[in-house]
């Protein structure tokens, strides 16, 4: 019956216009997540090679017997940050053995999944014009590229970001009063809680607000007999899928590893003997001024979007030393930011949401402020804001041609990000030359040595370009 009616559906005019512009997305997906994939970024670096490129092959190759242990670089394999993405590429290692396709391709797959899923929302939710400006700015966003060519692991994040953010507003919209769907979430809390920590964070932020719904609704129902066991029954069926969902890997789960942390910023300057000791200094020194340190960091955190540079401690990531968002499409993001607890759709107040929270689970409240790969999760709820932003920005002119003026400098602006992205490649000038040339060394020993000889060679490597290697 679905079938049925979404063929009807695309031969209708309006499904055929639909129809255009999905072509029309993939095709641009294509272009920017697929094309040049093994030669751009050239540099390979960092948890791609770690965690979807190693970790893969040794699965393959059964060198790794417990599969719950994968997915951190230690050598002996003991408390694991519990990733799951060395599942992926390890099916594709038979066809791209050694090259970068082995975890890019998955990288771009998961990447387009996400543009794609941000499009049908709002196509379905909103109007079609809104999907159109944030599939077309979620497309164009220069972090997005990156780990959409590059890292798996962090693309796998941000569509299950998406994909929990949908499912909440499905919860709230539709499914408050099922409690079958309640196994449902957390079947999928559940299996979030096995990705990298910046999903994770996602999961634990939404499984209290599903849990705040449930515990409103069912103290508030007139009609509600025995509200405490009805509330203590979802509790328990939500844990038990949780449980479900996370599966064994729950028996080698470390603390220090669940969210990739040594604790919050909070406690970065307080001494742990004296704390041990329940000294009365160190804990007014706890006290002192917590509510204006952490909203400053929380004002440094939000600003990462239109104007504090995203970093990185270390060069395994994106390098660019920019915003979040370009100068524009930052103006669009406020304008929905403010304009999306006024609309009339309800799933742009929960992306709106989500764009407030992650600055404070993902920078504000750990130690890494404006780290990119933690902040990256936010482009999707940023894109739905532009396109939220750039949409009422247009409802409100009344003169089509200024309609179509601004139409087209935002579609050429989006032109010029790309073109800048793949022409000027600014997300590479920062990085050491002796990366560079570490990574040619590289792939001369892949590509130009024959793989069915044995070859002894001497190489003279600088230390901590060893583990590289």
């Amino acid at each position: 019956q679905l079938l049925y009616k979404s063929n009807k559906y695309i031969k209708s005019p309006e499904g055929k216009i639909d129809l255009l512009w999905v072509i029309l997305i993939i095709i641009l997906i294509i272009i920017t997540r697929f094309l040049y994939l093994k030669e751009h970024p050239f540099l390979t670096w960092g948890d791609e090679l770690w965690e979807t490129g190693l970790e893969s092959i040794a699965i393959f190759r059964g060198e790794i017997k417990n599969l719950y242990l994968v997915g951190y670089p230690d050598p002996y394999r003991t408390p694991s940050m519990g990733l799951i993405t060395p599942l992926i590429p390890a099916l594709l290692v038979p066809f791209f053995a050694h090259t970068a396709y082995m975890y890019r391709i998955p990288a771009a797959l998961f990447g387009a999944f996400d543009i794609l899923l941000v499009y049908f929302i709002c196509r379905r939710y909103i109007n079609r014009s809104v999907a159109l400006f944030s599939a077309l700015s979620l497309i164009a966003l220069p972090i997005h590229i990156y780990f959409s060519r590059s890292e798996l692991v962090f693309t796998f994040d941000i569509f299950m970001t998406t994909l929990i953010i949908y499912l909440l507003f499905l919860t709230r919209q539709y499914f408050l009063d099922n409690r079958y769907w309640l196994s449902v979430m957390g079947l999928v809390f559940g299996f979030t809680l096995t990705c990298h920590p910046s999903a994770r964070i996602i999961a634990l932020v939404a499984l209290g607000i599903t849990l705040v719904l449930y515990t409103t609704r069912v103290f508030t129902d007139k009609h509600q007999t025995a509200k405490f066991l009805t509330w203590v029954k979802y509790i328990v069926l939500v844990s038990v899928f949780i449980l479900i969902g996370y599966g064994p890997k729950i028996l080698f789960l470390s603390q220090s590893k669940f969210l990739h942390s040594q604790g919050s910023v909070i406690l970065q300057d307080v001494d742990s003997a004296q704390l041990a000791r329940f000294d009365p200094e160190a804990l007014q020194k706890l006290q002192k001024n917590i509510v204006s340190f952490i909203t400053d960091r929380y004002r440094l955190s939000f600003l990462g979007y239109i104007k504090e540079p995203l970093t990185n401690l270390v060069q395994f990531h994106y390098t660019e030393e920019k915003p979040l968002l370009p100068p524009l499409l930052a103006f669009f993001f406020l304008v929905g930011l403010i304009g999306a607890w006024h609309s009339p759709s309800p799933i742009t107040r929960w992306f709106a949401l989500f764009a407030l929270i992650i600055p404070l689970t993902h920078s504000a409240l750990t130690p890494d402020l404006n780290w990119s790969y933690r902040t990256f999760v936010a482009s999707s709820s940023s894109a739905v804001l532009i396109g939220v932003g750039l949409w009422q920005i247009i409802s409100r002119i009344y003169v089509k041609v200024y309609r179509y003026i601004l139409v087209a400098v935002f579609c050429l602006y989006i032109f010029l990000i790309i073109t800048r992205f793949f022409i000027l490649e600014p997300h590479m000038f920062n990085r050491p030359v002796e990366e560079y040339m570490t990574t040619h060394l590289s792939y001369f020993l892949a590509e130009e040595l024959d793989p069915g000889r044995f070859h002894h060679l001497c190489l003279r490597v600088a230390p901590h370009q060893l583990l590289f290697l």
